[in-house]
Formats: C-alpha cells, structure tokens, sequence
C-alpha cells in the first residue's frame, strides 16, 4: 500500500522515482492528498508499529555526536528487541563508534540498518512523524504542515491511549 501511494505521488507531482521522498518539508497543497492517504495507512496499522523520538536542544556537539546521543537515549532501558532504520549519516572518520556499535551495547537493540532516506519508505515516514511533532513545537503557521501535525498527533494520541487501555 506504502508503494503504491509512493508511485502514485511520483506520477501525479510529475517527479521520478529516484529522486522523489516525502519528508514533512516538502509538504505542499498539490501533496498533501499524498500525506494523507500515508497517514491512512499509518492509522489502519497502527497496531503494527512503534514510533519513538526525542528532541535535544542544539549545543556544541557536532551534528553527528547529537544523532548519535539521541539514537542511544532511545533505546537505553527500552523494554523488547527492535530493527533500527536509521537515515544515513555519514560517522566522522575520527569518532571512534559508529550507530553499529550500539547493537552489541544496548540489548534492545537487534539490528540497526543506515539507509538512505530515498530508499526507504519507513525512513521518510518517520520523518513526517516526527517533523510533525517539531511543527507543533514550534507553533509552526504553514497551513498544510498544520493539517498533517494535527492528524499525525491524533494518530499518535489514539496508539498511546490504546497502550494504555486494553478495551480500546
């Protein structure tokens, strides 16, 4: 279903295949139809996923450090074993540990893939989600961001009280 909404948007927005992505910044009136129909399918299977994030403040640390502190804060102490898809970013040469590394440290940790985020369906959606949520911190004014923050927010609202309520 993912792919066909993909291919989909490739041939409306008049884009090609190699190139095109969906990411919370691109959202515009002629692809918002688009976003919606993905978060139709995040909500129909929403039983089936688990979306997790964090936000931490800009500092000194280089872009790298914080991605690899926030991927690490994330996955400390949580509970079952996860697949990691990570958007590709290249580890400084100098910097000793890799995202790899996390997999023999942290035990919640089963595997953990790179990808580029053109590649991966699972990447870019994860980059709505949580560009949604930054949207909303931010008081964000584009109208169509909005549409989709407030959905993505539902959604995400709708997953946790159904966690917390076995009957829901």
């Amino acid at each position: 279903e993912l792919r066909e909404v993909f291919l989909s948007a490739i041939h409306g927005l008049k884009q090609t295949e190699p190139t095109f992505e969906f990411k919370f910044s691109y959202i515009t009136p002629n692809s918002l139809p688009y976003y919606h129909q993905l978060l139709d399918i995040l909500e129909r299977y929403s039983d089936q996923w688990v979306f997790a994030h964090t936000f931490i403040a800009p500092d000194n640390r280089r872009h790298w450090n914080r991605y690899y502190a926030a991927t690490r804060q994330l996955f400390t102490g949580a509970k079952g074993h996860y697949t990691v898809l990570a958007d590709f970013l290249a580890k400084p040469k100098k910097d000793a540990h890799g995202l790899a590394s996390l997999v023999s440290t942290l035990p919640s940790i089963a595997n953990l893939n790179q990808v580029e985020a053109q590649g991966s369906i699972f990447v870019q959606l994860a980059d709505i989600l949580i560009g949604a949520l930054a949207h909303v911190k931010k008081q964000g004014r584009d109208p169509y961001r909005q549409e989709i923050a407030e959905r993505v927010v539902a959604i995400l609202d709708n997953k946790k009280r159904a966690a917390m309520d076995p009957i829901h």
